[in-house]
Formats: C-alpha cells, sequence, structure tokens
C-alpha cells in the first residue's frame, strides 16, 4: 500500500552555522526570485505537505513559513544526524501520529533536486520496508536526501549516545537501501557551501 501524505514528515536540515557563508542562514539566501528555503519548499509541496525546519540559530526568522522550527535536541556534537534525530524526537510528541511514519530528509542549502527523487524514495520504501533508504547519484551517496522510518527512531538515540554522529556512521546498524537517482542539469544536487558556490548557482540559474 502506498505511503500517504499523512505518514510523511519533510525535516529540512538547517542547523549548519554557515561558517564559508559568513555565518549566515543559508536557506534564506536569495537564488533568483526566492530564497533558497522557498526553492526546497516548491520541489517538495507537490508530494508532503508536512514539514519541520532544524535549524540552531536565528530561530525566528522562519516563524513566517508557518511551519514548526526546531533546534537540535542537546548534544556534545553537531551536525545532520543530530539534526535526524531532533526530527524524529519532534514527530514523537505528535498525539495522533499515522503511523507506520517516515522522515524525509532534505538539506536546507541544496535549493535543486531531481522531480523523481520523492516519488523514487517512497516507492523504495514502499515496496520493500527498511530503516532508511537514500539517495545515491553516480557513484555518490547523498545521505541527507533520505527516507528514515520513524521505527529507526531508537538505533539512531542510541547510535548517538554512542558516539555516532554522521548518518554515514551508524549505516551498518540499520536496515538500508539506496535508490539510484540521475541529476538532469548542473544545478540539481548542488551545494550552497560558499559565495563561490552561490555565483554559480546564479549564472546557472540564468540559463535554465
Amino acid at each position: 500500500m502506498a505511503i500517504t501524505q499523512n505518514q510523511i514528515t519533510a525535516l529540512l536540515l538547517a542547523g549548519g552555522k554557515g561558517s564559508r557563508m559568513k555565518f549566515a542562514d543559508k536557506p534564506l539566501i536569495k537564488l533568483g526570485n526566492k530564497t533558497i528555503i522557498e526553492w526546497i519548499f516548491s520541489e517538495a509541496e507537490n508530494h508532503i505537505k508536512r514539514f519541520v525546519i532544524n535549524v540552531n540559530q536565528n530561530l525566528e526568522l522562519y516563524d513566517c513559513f508557518g511551519f514548526p522550527v526546531i533546534p537540535d535536541q542537546p548534544s556534545e556534537h553537531a551536525g545532520p544526524l543530530i539534526g535526524i534525530h531532533s526530527g524524529m524526537e519532534f514527530i514523537a510528541t505528535e498525539k495522533e501520529l499515522q503511523l507506520p511514519h517516515f522522515l524525509m530528509c532534505l538539506p536546507g542549502d541544496v535549493p535543486f533536486f531531481p522531480k523523481q527523487l520523492i516519488p523514487n524514495l517512497l516507492e523504495e520504501m514502499t515496496n520493500k520496508p527498511c530503516d532508511v533508504v537514500l539517495t545515491q547519484c553516480g557513484e555518490q551517496i547523498q545521505p541527507l536526501f533520505s527516507l528514515w522510518s520513524y521505527s529507526a527512531r531508537q538505533i539512531i538515540k542510541d547510535a548517538i549516545k554512542d558516539g555516532l554522529y554522521g548518518p554515514r556512521q551508524i549505516i551498518p546498524l540499520l536496515n538500508s537501501r539506496t535508490v539510484s537517482i540521475d541529476n538532469m542539469s548542473n544545478l540539481e544536487f548542488l551545494n550552497i557551501n560558499n559565495k563561490r558556490d552561490l555565483v554559480f548557482a546564479k549564472k546557472l540559474l540564468n540559463h535554465h
């Protein structure tokens, strides 16, 4: 049976400090006629209606989008796995969580991704249920474009207690699958890490 929209929460991982962009809130940087986070919403909203935004600075700047804004759970370390853990703990507080439930992770500094990405991750999870389905583009795994089963919550929690802080580190502990998804342009999967990336993205967008 297909996964319904009520069974999916999308987690925008924007908890990084943006140190290579003078500590800017990267999701709020303007790219063309939208901010990066608005591009992500427009790419995902055809498939997902429930979003949670994970940030660790200037939380109030994200209130205008109308979605819950959550910081990382307390931890000695930072990193995307802490963000995923924080998303899991947030949905655990929902009184009427429709189970089985899934956390669709999307990085907050990658404005464009293939249109088939979310449908393909959902299809793989539907056909072959597991702890996590990861995106693979060519030879490269994109661990932050991933669909996590809520049932993996405790494994993630325990892994962090054991000192594991990256998604790649806990993959051996999970029943995981990968889906191969090709990018159709240089814009897709382009990570805005620094000003040079932003300039490059603007140039590509102008010619897109």
